[in-house]
């Protein structure tokens, strides 16, 4: 296939991603280009994943361990603007697992600024947290920022993991909202 065919092939698969799921041999064209060496393929894939429908980006949860690491590093903030759960359970596990400084930062902002409500998987995240996952959460809890954290915490009956939250907050502003609970 010569580089324009291909290109027209990536910009029809964009404009269909998320109307419907890909057919088999789209999804199968989408995980190939995903892996392709040349990185304007695989930038282009990672755009359909942008559009994508959600059983097709569960396909591509699938694979995205086995992914070459500037392809994830690309892939983490696509990840990130998604509005189901998936997504961010596995880039949790991504940040607990990474060796890569640089895709560390990349999940710990995109996990710190996404709209979609990840607060409650930190919070489960913080139970079992070896002291590595938990120093790499406390960034994502601090990135995030106790603007965005507080109306969540005024929520629930007492403050989860108080100690972690001392750590990144500060005493003053949890014995304040240790105040408003009691």
């Amino acid at each position: 296939m010569s580089t324009m065919e291909l290109k027209h092939e990536w910009v029809a698969l964009n404009d269909r991603a998320g109307d419907s799921p890909l057919t088999d041999e789209e999804r199968r064209f989408l995980i190939d280009g995903l892996y392709h060496e040349n990185k304007q393929v695989w930038m282009s894939a990672v755009a359909v994943v942008s559009a994508a429908d959600r059983v097709d980006v569960l396909e591509v949860l699938k694979i995205y361990k086995d992914l070459r690491m500037d392809v994830k590093k690309n892939l983490v903030p696509v990840l990130a603007s998604m509005e189901f759960h998936e997504p961010y359970w596995l880039l949790c596990e991504d940040l607990k697992e990474t060796k890569d400084e640089e895709l560390e930062r990349i999940l710990v902002i995109c996990l710190a600024k996404t709209d979609y409500s990840v607060f409650p998987i930190i919070i489960h995240e913080l139970q079992e947290a070896s002291q590595g996952y938990l120093f790499r959460l406390k960034k994502v809890l601090s990135v995030m920022g106790w603007p965005k954290i507080k109306p969540v915490l005024e929520l629930l009956p007492y403050v989860p993991h108080e100690t972690v939250f001392r750590d990144v907050f500060g005493d003053d502003l949890i014995n304040r909202l240790n105040s408003i609970h009691n």
